[in-house]
């Protein structure tokens, strides 16, 4: 019996990562329930299956931590609810809450093998990159190579392009690793995202630092990624988008008063100028007017200076230090991975519901004590000066 709960879930958390790697990206005309697509439906039934699923396996036992966590989050929607009522706007601002925490809970509680873990990143990554290289291809027939297609699930595709090249496992085919790494960078390049491209030049000066020694293995990865990354600009540049991102990229783009970052600026700026005090300490809940693309402010929007210091305290602390301390396995690459990733994603894409259920889970792996390591897989990054990932 416990085998058979134990796939059941083990298949859930799959379809969790696939489902918001793809939301927002197909099937969104199809049914509203609550505010929801099919495919926001679905993710949320497997989240709150999964979410009971671990109860039950940890016969409703609830670490201090948990039981906090989970008792400001059933607090927080509940007054949320009673001062909002349930209506469109209030349901979207809880979907995001709820993917964050209830994420966060399946993820630091579940018992998985790291193999799998690896895998489920990398499958939703590729069907992240798939859809959005379609989404692509289909809309500049018809609005012409400048077309943006603009996707915060692109950093499920950035997290996978991170195990890609940087996880060395036994039953990986380089020939296929690298041509998955080729449609990544190609549907990165092609969304003309700065939040996703910077992470992606940072990466590239991680690669070549820990591919530094003289060696035929070490050559022959150098040269397959500069190879890769010539077809991609090669490509880009016969469909006419390189010059796009590449003053998209520039300091006068970057830094204009009419650049999307200044424009995110003046709005958290707007946003928290009308908080008043209670709003300030404790947030905007469920009645807020919606998310801000800035992590900082949009936290302190949603829950308050208090709120965000609980969260920081609770969570995304103990998360980092767990990841520093572990050195020789997933948690320090992923805890790595998050911190190339924030370069971008604290800007934007790290908020709403699919940037929230991304972080939600990585920070969970970072405190969870379950996960069952393979002594075959290799963490082959080097991190300020100190020696590779390997076991």
């Amino acid at each position: 019996m416990k085998i058979k709960i134990n796939n059941l879930f083990s298949i859930i958390v799959a379809l969790i990562l696939c489902l918001a790697a793809i939301q927002n990206r197909f099937f969104d005309t199809i049914l509203n329930v609550a505010g929801m697509d099919f495919v926001s439906l679905i993710l949320s039934i497997c989240l709150a299956i999964s979410f009971g699923i671990v109860i039950y396996i940890n016969k409703m036992k609830f670490t201090k931590t948990d039981l906090i966590i989970n008792l400001y989050f059933a607090f927080f929607c509940i007054i949320g609810f009673i001062i909002t009522g349930i209506n469109s706007q209030s349901l979207l601002l809880f979907r995001t809450s709820m993917y964050f925490f209830m994420t966060f809970y399946i993820f630091k509680n579940m018992n998985m093998k790291d193999e799998k873990i690896i895998k489920y990143y990398e499958i939703a990554g590729i069907l992240n990159t798939v859809f959005c290289l379609y989404f692509y291809f289909i809309n500049i027939k018809t609005y012409g190579s400048g077309f943006r297609d603009v996707s915060m699930n692109l950093y499920f595709s950035v997290f996978a392009l991170l195990f890609f090249l940087f996880v060395n496992m036994n039953n990986r085919y380089k020939i296929t690793k690298y041509f998955i790494c080729f449609i990544i960078l190609i549907a990165i390049i092609t969304s003309q995202q700065r939040t996703q491209i910077i992470p992606l030049m940072v990466t590239a000066i991680f690669y070549i630092i820990s591919n530094d020694k003289f060696n035929l293995k070490s050559i022959f990865n150098i040269l397959s990624i500069f190879l890769i990354v010539y077809l991609v600009i090669k490509l880009a540049n016969n469909i006419g988008v390189f010059k796009l991102v590449v003053n998209r990229l520039s300091n006068g783009a970057i830094t204009s008063e009419e650049s999307t970052l200044w424009i995110r600026i003046n709005t958290a700026k707007e946003y928290l100028n009308g908080m008043n005090i209670w709003n300030l300490l404790f947030g905007t809940g469920l009645f807020g007017k919606g998310e801000l693309e800035l992590f900082v402010p949009n936290y302190i929007y949603k829950y308050g200076i208090l709120g965000s210091i609980f969260l920081a305290i609770s969570i995304y602390m103990p998360a980092i230090k767990a990841g520093i301390k572990n050195k020789n396995n997933i948690k320090r690459f992923i805890l790595i991975s998050l911190l190339i990733m924030s370069i971008g994603g604290i800007i934007s894409g790290f908020n709403g519901q699919n940037g929230q259920l991304l972080i939600a889970s990585i920070l969970g792996i970072l405190l969870n004590n379950n996960i069952q390591m393979n002594n075959n897989i290799n963490y082959n990054i080097k991190f300020m000066g100190k020696n590779k990932l390997e076991r």
